[in-house]
């Protein structure tokens, strides 16, 4: 039995730890999450929504996380202030839609075959030094999940700043 090996990165912006499952050429299988242990829970939730799916083989054993050091600077030019409801209508306008929902993760597949998963942004969270998001408004999403959205959808830099009205 293999095991799934997913690698976390720190948003210090949203103060999220954002974790990647790599898996043959699957993708899609991210979340983030306010400390290690939510994003561990999160990863195995989002793993066992792609196991349902039958995208991932269900003998494939529970995680094991990497620490992941990233240069900054491919993420940067990405806004830290994106939440749910807007990658959610971003998606609906490219044809995406939503397959189903695992706990806080909502599943989107493209007529094309391609895949992802979104953190909800109405889950609940407790990082009270995150003063940026509220419960009204959900919680931004991580920067290195964000990124990791556009490889799944093979979207460039450049289509998302247009989608989202930025020059």
């Amino acid at each position: 039995m293999s095991t799934l090996t997913a690698y976390v990165e720190w948003d210090q912006d949203t103060g999220l730890y954002a974790g990647v499952v790599r898996y043959k050429d699957v993708r899609g299988i991210h979340t983030d999450g306010f400390t290690t242990e939510e994003l561990q829970k999160n990863l195995i939730e989002v793993s066992e929504l792609y196991r349902e799916e039958q995208i991932l083989p269900s003998c494939e054993s529970p995680l094991k996380i990497c620490q992941k050091q990233v240069e900054i600077a491919d993420i940067t030019c990405l806004p830290n202030n994106l939440d749910f409801y807007s990658m959610n209508k971003i998606l609906l306008q490219l044809h995406f839609n939503q397959v189903r929902q695992k706990g806080s993760h909502v599943f989107y597949r493209h007529p094309d075959g391609k895949i992802t998963t979104i953190v909800h942004g109405d889950a609940p969270f407790t990082n009270s030094l995150n003063v940026r998001a509220t419960k009204v408004q959900g919680r931004f999403l991580s920067r290195p999940l964000v990124r990791e959205i556009l490889r799944d959808i093979d979207f460039t830099l450049e289509q998302f700043q247009k989608e989202l009205g930025i020059n």
